[in-house]
């Protein structure tokens, strides 16, 4: 008698399931375009597969043609990302006016919208154009109104100064320079990257269109850049950690939503159930999308806002430990990343992404990634830097899904002279 009391319970909690699984599985983005299916049936999640630093990982499967199977994924991304980069494109005028040095190509307008992008990163990330460049020391002398003044000069505090918004500004170019010596040589020219890269966040792709369609403007070493070329020196502070971290974050979460498995709707990190926030392919991604580098910030706005990472914890994330959990707390801190318009603000359950109350918000930042990604390859054309067509990043990226990186054997890739495949 008592376990027939228990059938209604029993089809309400299936009935519960079966709503969210499907729930869950309608969040996937561009099921029609994108061959997720020719990613993730080469991948399985075994708890019985232990790795060297007790992490759990997705695996891969290494079935009959894997290799051909993962590569046909990566082309067929890139061949979606420029169709639809195309699309993009057609949106706007096919030829710009070049601008003369002295013309003011980010007018009141566009400098209004991405003033509070700039303000934050002039206060926290950037000491000035011409003072001493201290990354973390909060700056309370930047002005926040927009700069009236004619010139740069020594009184002028504005975040964005008037000099800095005209087509001089961007004709400066990257000089090659010895190391701790980068900000000396190329503080100017890479205020204005960074001014470039809060553009794109913001989605001024007709600004950057008009800038870039002025033959003297030369990015092309801008595109993947360090402070140094010493070994010590990573190559963090380009334009390409735009499009990879929007990139990486796309495909980890559109990929782990095929598990559903590894959705714990618990909304407290357990490290006892099947959680997709224990595996490295995760904790990697939030960490490559969230932390700083020594010299800039900018890029990891969107990413630090979906995921609810503040400055103090992004610190933290890139001092962690190869194999430490995301799941403990993290230092708390007073000073929050500013706000990026198109990213949801919070998550309903904070820090879990895929619980199914989140669902809404994760398409948003879904949709907030693709079009990143697309202006990104629209400033690439219009620089011919041609990084579009290269697949070894996504190849990689792809590759750290079913690779736990301490053991040996888990990779999928080949080497193969210049270029990563799948095999």
């Amino acid at each position: 008698m008592r376990l027939l009391q228990l059938h209604p319970q029993i089809r309400s909690a299936a009935r519960w399931k079966h709503l969210h699984l499907r729930a869950i599985s309608t969040a996937i983005h561009q099921p029609d375009r994108v061959p997720w299916n020719s990613l993730v049936s080469n991948l399985q999640y075994d708890t019985k597969v232990a790795c060297k630093n007790g992490r759990e990982s997705l695996k891969f499967r290494f079935q009959h043609k894997q290799g051909e199977s993962l590569n046909y994924f990566v082309d067929s991304l890139i061949r979606v990302i420029n169709e639809q980069a195309d699309e993009l494109r057609r949106t706007f005028p096919e030829k710009y006016e070049s601008a003369s040095p002295e013309d003011v190509v980010i007018g009141d307008e566009v400098a209004t919208r991405i003033f509070p992008l700039v303000h934050a990163w002039r206060s926290h990330c950037w000491n000035g154009v011409l003072d001493d460049h201290k990354m973390g020391t909060i700056n309370k002398t930047v002005e926040s109104e927009l700069c009236t003044h004619a010139e740069r000069g020594k009184d002028c505090k504005c975040a964005l100064p008037l000099k800095e918004r005209r087509m001089a500004a961007f004709l400066r170019q990257y000089e090659e320079n010895d190391c701790y010596c980068f900000m000396q040589v190329n503080s100017e020219a890479f205020f204005n990257l960074e001014v470039t890269k809060t553009l794109l966040i913001q989605g001024e792709i007709d600004t950057i269109l008009n800038i870039f369609s002025n033959p003297d403007v030369d990015y092309s070493e801008w595109w993947n850049q360090a402070e140094c070329h010493c070994n010590a020196c990573e190559y963090d502070i380009g334009l390409d950690q735009m499009y990879y971290m929007a990139l990486r974050s796309y495909v980890t979460l559109n990929a782990l939503l095929h598990f559903p498995q590894l959705w714990d709707h618990g909304s407290s990190y357990s490290a006892e159930a099947n959680d997709y926030r224990r595996l490295s392919a995760y904790q990697k991604m939030v960490r490559e999308t969230t932390k700083r580098s020594q010299t800039t910030e900018v890029a990891t706005y969107p990413h630090m806002q979906f995921f609810g990472i503040t400055r103090s914890q992004s610190i933290a994330l890139a001092n962690m430990r190869e194999g430490e959990t995301l799941g403990r707390p993290l230092k708390p801190e007073e000073h929050p990343i500013p706000e990026v318009f198109g990213v949801p603000c919070e998550l309903v359950v904070p820090r879990h992404p895929l619980h199914p109350d989140n669902l809404d918000k994760v398409q948003l930042y879904f949709d907030y990634c693709w079009k990143l990604i697309l202006r990104c390859v629209l400033l690439d054309r219009a620089q011919d830097l041609s990084f579009g067509e290269n697949a070894d990043k996504i190849t990689q990226l792809v590759n750290d899904l079913g690779s736990c990186g301490c053991c040996a054997g888990t990779s999928a890739m080949s080497y193969d002279g210049w270029k990563h495949k799948f095999v």
